[in-house]
């Protein structure tokens, strides 16, 4: 197969989230403002929880399947076997997560008044195991998937401002949203047979499979965890409100942070592939210097800007969601990081189990520190504990990967982007004083 350009497709695969994220800039004042802050908190609560469910689904497959697959994806005959065992792994762990759903949700009295919610988030679990994006991101097939997003995300602006109305549509809202999350999985789905053919395997064919996906599947649950615990003992300990506060300032650091790991995304099927070769380390060196040059700006205005962000995304009456904001710019520099030297680096070099190590690590510290300081910060509590466990996965990622990367250089492009940094400091000061 032609080897495809890196350039382009880091550039489809940021085009499609920035566009996945362009949305939101427009829809999010509307739906803040129709829904309201409980509304947002129910939906951002179950949302949360459906999440763990469809962490069981995925078990850590896709990454699994890109490293894998990268490598035989020259070879029809075996990768149709490779991705025919894969999916039916997939298919009874999909199955195993949608039956411990229902039973959650029918045995846990708190959870009854969000059931409609959940379910619906649910069917997100069916979609995305029969889309099987991971065989398009192991042919580095970007513009499809990107042409094909883009679609759903345009009908789902038009679905939401059609039939969004007031604060009791959450229900239709909350189906927009897998329509525009997970709805183009039908379409990957059809199109499945230009790379693989269809084979009949044995459960017996599995096993080889099961030990490195499980460790990529816990890397997974404690990602999970502390990313989706804030929101969990939000709402559990405090209530829909402070949800929705959170949550505002959460929406804006994950739109950001999709566009960062798109760049990171569309390296790992080629990492694999020059993994122990010379071709590796300046690959990898171009990687980190991009994401610098992307990320350290980012924050900086992200943090500088906060205040006026929320105002604009969500309305005074989000104001209180600031300070968790800019913590949240903090995390976000450490956690590309952490990812960056995580799936390009110790996956490809087969080290999923220290990249749990590290994953385990900054999960148990933000679990414990969120009991701990929740009760008292509230959502600011829950900004600040995720800060401290990016720090956590950030430094262990990188001590880990020491041996594969000339960690070497970098100071020179450091200094030269926090000067970059300051001016943008200097700016926003100045026109604050002048405003």
């Amino acid at each position: 197969m032609k080897s495809k350009s890196m350039k382009k497709n880091a550039a489809l695969m940021m085009l499609k989230t920035i566009v996945s994220l362009f949305i939101p800039l427009i829809t999010f004042p509307y739906v803040s403002r129709v829904l309201y802050v409980e509304a947002i908190g129910q939906y951002n609560f179950a949302d949360s929880i459906v999440s763990y469910f469809i962490l069981i689904a995925g078990l850590g497959i896709s990454t699994y399947a890109i490293r894998e697959g990268a490598k035989i994806r020259e070879d029809r005959e075996r990768f149709s076997i490779f991705a025919s065992e894969i999916y039916l792994i997939n298919r009874l762990s999909s199955a195993a997560a949608i039956i411990l759903l229902i039973i959650l949700v029918v045995c846990v009295p708190k959870l009854k008044s969000y059931e409609t919610l959940i379910f619906i988030l649910g069917t997100q679990i069916l979609f995305m195991t029969y889309g099987r994006s991971w065989i398009y991101n192991i042919y580095e097939d970007f513009y499809y998937i990107t042409i094909v997003q883009l679609i759903y995300n345009v009908l789902s602006v038009v679905f939401l401002f059609i039939f969004v109305k007031e604060s009791g549509d959450v229900v239709v809202y909350t189906v927009i949203h897998v329509i525009s999350s997970v709805g183009a999985n039908l379409l990957y789905g059809i199109r499945q047979k230009k790379y693989y053919d269809t084979k009949q395997v044995r459960l017996e064919g599995l096993k080889k499979h099961l030990k490195p996906i499980l460790y990529i599947f816990s890397t997974s649950i404690a990602t999970v965890i502390y990313v989706n615990s804030d929101v969990t003992i939000l709402g559990w300990l405090i209530d829909d409100e402070c949800v929705g506060l959170y949550s505002v300032a959460v929406k804006v650091y994950t739109m950001i942070k999709q566009v960062m790991v798109a760049v990171i995304t569309v390296t790992v099927p080629r990492l694999t592939l020059y993994a122990n070769t010379k071709k590796f380390k300046p690959l990898f060196k171009k990687v980190i210097n991009t994401l610098l040059l992307l990320v350290l700006p980012t924050t900086t205005g992200l943090f500088m800007t906060s205040s006026n962000i929320i105002r604009i995304m969500a309305g005074e009456k989000y104001i209180d969601a600031v300070m968790s904001l800019r913590l949240l710019s903090i995390a976000l520099l450490f956690a590309l990081l952490a990812c960056l030297f995580g799936t390009s680096v110790l996956l490809p070099y087969m080290k999923e189990k220290k990249f749990l190590n590290s994953t385990i690590a900054s999960a148990v510290a933000n679990i414990v520190l969120n009991f701990i300081l929740i009760p008292r910060f509230r959502q600011d509590a829950a900004a600040f504990t995720t800060v401290l466990s990016q720090v956590i996965a950030f430094v262990i990622c990188y001590w880990y990967s020491k041996e594969y990367v000339d960690i070497k250089g970098y100071t020179r492009t450091i200094s030269i982007m926090l000067l970059g940094c300051m001016s943008i400091v200097v700016s926003c000061l100045v026109v604050d004083m002048i405003g």
